[in-house]
């Protein structure tokens, strides 16, 4: 029997060893294949990102410069108008056109038009006599002066206008940008232009370079990866080898694991055995951990209450010692300062005596009040809620009667109030808000506990987030808390479930009354 297995076993092992070499160099050539896709992809991507770079700050900086060259000659004409005020508006108009006309910058000049379709300035000569170009186009048709007198009239600092303009010196369509700006009361438009079209070319001449480079850079890849290819094909025909023996070790070590693997079968049950209790302790010591982590809640809570009445009775000492040692001390004030300390000391004992009860663990059911419970659980934490600024909000009818463990449930609505004010305090809001309200309906209590922290995360709703080791707080949370949760409460024969509102999260308690 044993010799037939391991002639099975030697068969399926030289498929093994020929599907392992045939998958290894179909990854091989896959990823070659891959990298040098990937690398002309994204070399090609960059370049053109580069390109649009490029082009869109040439086209950016040569509309600042035509735009302040605008910017300048409005505030050369406003200028000359406020010199010249004595004199006919006609004369100033011609002496304006005349100083324009001899501007250059760069093989660029100011054009002046009218609002009704005439140009005065047009191409850097003064018209003598008026041309109307209200209909003029570029090659696609576009009316050039209407849209530069509506880019101008859109804003009081003016506006741009693209088009496609032939230029007969050079046969060829070239785009131009323009920037123009209205002087309404003279019903003018002024402007001036710049060709974009060298940039284009540039890049046209990079694109060629960049082809070039990219062909040497893809046969220097390619070279590269056929190398490791040729080296990954002689590795995988020695690690075909050494599987072989591998493989010849693991048919000669087969029997002796048969026999274990018996005796293994035989001392399987004690294992398991061994594993449940293990688990079962390490649960415990989950849920002790989640306790102790509640208990340190509390420790924080009552280290807030009590600072004001300590403080209270280290003014009480204070008046005591200053009275004593100026020799006022009467007997009223030492009864009335005696008094204050007593007060002071049954309120921070009262706080030890509930922190004392609520940990006491109850081994029997008994009948409880609810509303008991809730304000019970607030009080524990009403010094840390207050410190952070949270307010809660209860409104519950004050007899209604649970059958159950009053610990547990306080327990219970101690975590979820905890959680609330974690969630509140994670996502930094302002003015925290936890509202606590019971009502009855068929002998069923309903408590619903809702905050305003921003809510659960939907993958968690309805039911993931009571599993065991999931928490609502990601790496900051046990996954114990919610788990005990639900535990208790199908415990006491009643149902609990999540979900989101507007402001975050809201718990649903169902307890049976009594």
């Amino acid at each position: 029997m044993n010799q037939r297995i391991s002639l099975l076993y030697r068969a399926t092992q030289e498929n093994i060893k020929r599907l392992s070499l045939f998958f290894m160099a179909a990854v091989i050539f896959f990823i070659a294949g891959a990298l040098l896709v990937f690398f002309y992809l994204t070399l090609t991507k960059n370049f053109n990102e580069e390109n649009e770079k490029i082009k869109a700050n040439y086209i950016n900086l040569q509309k600042d410069i035509i735009k302040t060259r605008v910017d300048q000659t409005y505030n050369f004409i406003q200028t000359v108008r406020k010199i010249e005020k004595n004199k006919s508006e006609e004369i100033v108009k011609q002496e304006i056109l005349e100083a324009l006309s001899k501007i250059r910058f760069n093989n660029n000049y100011i054009f002046v038009d009218t609002f009704n379709g005439y140009a005065l300035l047009m191409n850097g000569d003064k018209l003598d006599k008026p041309n109307y170009i209200w209909d003029l186009a570029d090659v696609k048709g576009k009316k050039i002066l209407q849209e530069q007198l509506k880019a101008a009239k859109s804003s009081p600092e003016g506006g741009f206008v693209d088009y496609v303009w032939h230029e007969d010196a050079l046969n060829k369509d070239m785009e131009q940008i323009s920037f123009c700006r209205t002087i309404d009361d003279w019903k003018w438009k002024i402007g001036t232009g710049v060709y974009v079209g060298d940039i284009n070319e540039e890049i046209v001449k990079r694109t060629i370079e960049f082809k070039k480079k990219l062909l040497a850079d893809f046969l220097s890849v390619g070279g590269i990866l056929m190398f490791i290819t040729i080296i990954s094909s002689v590795i995988a025909f020695f690690i075909s080898k050494r599987t072989t023996s591998l493989f010849d070790d693991m048919n000669n070590k087969i029997d002796n694991y048969y026999c274990e693997l018996e005796d293994v079968n035989q001392h399987l049950e004690q294992k398991v055995e061994n594993e449940f209790r293990r688990r079962i302790d390490q649960e415990a010591l989950l849920v002790q951990q989640s306790k102790m982590a509640l208990m340190g809640q509390m420790l924080d809570s009552i280290a807030h209450q009590w600072k004001q009445p300590l403080n209270a009775i280290s003014a009480c000492v204070n008046d005591i010692y200053l009275a004593t040692a100026l020799g006022e001390a009467k007997k009223e004030d030492m009864d009335r300062f005696l008094a204050e300390v007593t007060e002071e000391i049954k309120f921070m004992s009262h706080t030890m005596d509930e922190l004392r009860s609520f940990f006491a663990p109850t081994i029997e059911d008994e009948e409880f009040i609810l509303s008991e419970c809730i304000k019970a659980s607030i009080n524990l934490i009403s010094a840390q809620l207050k410190n952070r600024s949270i307010d809660v909000s209860v409104q519950m009818p004050l007899n209604i009667k649970i059958k159950g463990r009053s610990n547990e449930i306080k327990n219970v609505i101690l975590n979820i109030i905890v959680n609330a004010k974690d969630q509140i305090v994670h996502n930094s809001i302002k003015y925290g808000k936890i509202t606590i309200n019971v009502t009855v309906s068929d002998r069923t209590a309903i408590l619903t506990v809702s905050d305003n922290g921003g809510g659960i995360i939907e993958s968690l709703l309805p039911d993931k987030l009571f599993e065991h080791r999931i928490s609502s707080k990601g790496n900051s949370g046990s996954g114990v808390g919610l788990w005990l949760v639900k535990l208790i409460i199908e415990k006491h024969h009643g149902t609990i479930k999540a979900y989101n509102s507007n402001e975050g999260a809201v718990f649903e308690i169902k307890l049976p009354t009594l």
